[in-house]
């Protein structure tokens, strides 16, 4: 709405100060002596003289008052006007003599900052590898030495059976006292194989290591001593409380054990508390401390909880859609009888991302991440595109350029209701421009829809049908939805409703105040599940009138929409 009213500033420049003025001509009178016959009478001869004399007072006199009734303001304002022609063709020429410095410089930053970027990528990417082989050399570390260990204790049992079958009779006094404290269940629970703790493999690395050093050093030192295997014994049974029975050989230990046992148990007295308590295996981590990650993601967790609803299903934290749209504008206006065209087409792509929660409403990034734009009026082409080293510096082209890539946000509730916009100037300056482009706005606009989501929920059947009204600032919009048919889970939805717009525009002090209406119609298909709009069609077609100096100018508008959105 507001892009199209710069062609009047033009072409009022243009043709406001182009008057035709007439001239008037009056042809003086032929010679009265040349048509008379050449013997007429000298005293007609001299009437006749005094009489041309006295119709070139006449003719003299009407011309001076003809111009000086002329008005002078008229060639005035042509001056002014035709200036200001020049100033914008120099501003043109000017805007591209500084292109190419523009353009170097602009280069320059990009292959720098891409130099950057792949720096920083080649870094991460290459830290992730380190880490990931880290993780891998650890679990295989930890499946090595859980594989050792339990060939060790496997070796260590057969220690311990041959040892107790061949201990000679003087030795076995020293057993005595422990046989009363040895049960079937304490001898079974030793032959347990190390498993490994999920959790954290070096830990379970460290407990079964120190675990078959300890049992290794307790063998070596009492070889001879049935006493100290018992006491071996035990402290094996409470380290390995939770460990794998092995079968084939334990029956057999426990057997030829308590012979051995009961064959002197009558020598020596018992010896009470000789076998010392040893902490179990699973409690050989209890000094770690497990580190309260929390207050690191208190703003995740506060503001990106699962709702299971389908709002936070569809929008789920950091996920983005991109929304290309594709728009075509030509807007008429008569000026002094004479009818000029202004033709707009543009192409962009709107990318939102789901970043934040608080308190029911969600909050988006909103960013143009491309653009590209033509305007034509009166033979003059003005141009920009975002992925080429076009003209930044125009008065065309800067305000473009200066929100392409940059980032601004909008807050909606789960209904799909737009509560909060970004009011800096950034902000502002986005919604201008796209509201600009598509004649549309509201994406943009408290109390609209969300643009990429249906405005009513609950819609699931052909034949159902709404209608949305929405007045912002002077403008009001009326539109009807219609589900048409439902076919492979999206729903064909037409869309139809009316529109007026008023406004003021001020430029180079003249003020310009629009009057237009008009009707929408189209169409959108929307996902049946989620509602969201896949893709839309939209025509809008206006007339109205823009005031300017006393004089309502007719005018008109006619603009095709179309609008593709795919998630990432």
């Amino acid at each position: 709405m507001k892009s199209f009213l710069l062609c009047i500033v033009l072409g009022l420049s243009l043709l406001i100060g182009k008057t035709t003025h007439a001239q008037d001509s009056i042809p003086g009178p032929k010679s009265v002596a040349d048509s008379l016959p050449g013997d007429s009478t000298k005293q007609l001869i001299e009437e006749n003289k005094l009489l041309k004399d006295s119709l070139r007072q006449i003719h003299v006199q009407d011309s001076l008052k003809a111009l000086t009734a002329l008005p002078k303001a008229v060639r005035k304002d042509s001056s002014q006007d035709s200036s200001k022609i020049v100033d914008i063709f120099e501003e043109m020429a000017k805007a591209q003599d500084q292109q190419d410095q523009s353009i170097k410089k602009e280069a320059s930053q990009q292959q720098t900052e891409k130099k950057n970027i792949e720096q920083e990528a080649e870094k991460k990417k290459k830290e992730e590898a380190d880490a990931e082989q880290k993780a891998k050399q650890a679990i295989d570390n930890a499946k090595a030495a859980a594989k050792l260990d339990a060939i060790n204790d496997s070796n260590a049992i057969t220690d311990l059976k041959s040892q107790t079958v061949l201990t000679p009779k003087k030795d076995s006094a020293l057993q005595e006292p422990a046989a009363d404290l040895i049960k079937k269940d304490t001898i079974q629970s030793i032959f347990t194989l190390p498993e490994p703790v999920e959790q954290n493999y070096q830990d379970a690395k460290d407990v079964q290591t120190d675990s078959t050093k300890e049992m290794f050093k307790g063998q070596q030192r009492n070889k001879d001593s049935s006493k100290a295997s018992l006491s071996y014994l035990k402290n094996g049974q409470t380290e390995n409380a939770t460990k794998k029975q092995v079968k084939d050989s334990r029956n057999q230990l426990f057997d030829s054990t308590m012979a051995a046992a009961d064959s002197s148990s009558h020598q020596t007295a018992p010896l009470v508390n000789s076998v010392p308590d040893t902490a179990p295996v699973q409690d050989a981590k209890s000094h770690l401390t497990d580190t309260d990650t929390s207050s690191r993601f208190d703003f995740i967790q506060d503001s990106l909880q699962t709702k299971n609803t389908p709002f936070t299903e569809l929008f789920k934290p950091f996920r983005t859609f991109d929304k290309q749209t594709s728009i075509t504008s030509t807007t008429s206006l008569t000026i002094l009888q004479q009818q000029v065209d202004y033709k707009t087409s543009a192409d962009f792509t709107t990318q939102y991302q789901r970043t934040a929660e608080r308190g029911g409403n969600f909050l988006f990034d909103v960013s143009v991440v491309k653009l590209n734009t033509e305007v034509e009026t009166m033979g003059v082409q003005l141009k920009y595109n975002s992925n080429q080293g076009t003209d930044s510096t125009s008065t065309f082209a800067k305000p473009l350029f200066d929100i392409v890539g940059k980032r601004t946000f909008i807050q909606v509730d789960s209904t799909g209701k737009i509560t909060a916009v970004d009011t800096t100037q950034l902000g502002r300056q986005v919604n201008t421009v796209l509201s600009g482009l598509s004649l549309s706005g509201g994406d943009f606009e408290v109390g609209s829809n969300f643009g990429l989501l249906a405005s009513r929920s609950g819609i699931n059947q052909a034949g159902q049908s709404w209608t949305d009204s929405v007045v912002i600032n002077g403008n009001k919009r009326v539109t009807t939805y219609k589900v048409q048919s439902i076919i492979d889970g999206d729903m064909l939805v037409t869309i139809s409703g009316t529109v007026s717009q008023t406004g003021v525009i001020n430029s180079d002090g003249a003020v310009f105040k629009t009057h237009f209406s008009g009707t929408q119609k189209g169409k959108m298909y929307v996902d049946l599940e989620t509602l969201l709009v896949k893709s839309r069609d939209l025509t809008l077609n206006m007339n109205g009138t823009v005031d300017y100096n006393g004089q309502s100018l007719p005018a008109s508008a006619v603009s095709k929409i179309k609008e593709n959105v795919s998630p990432n």
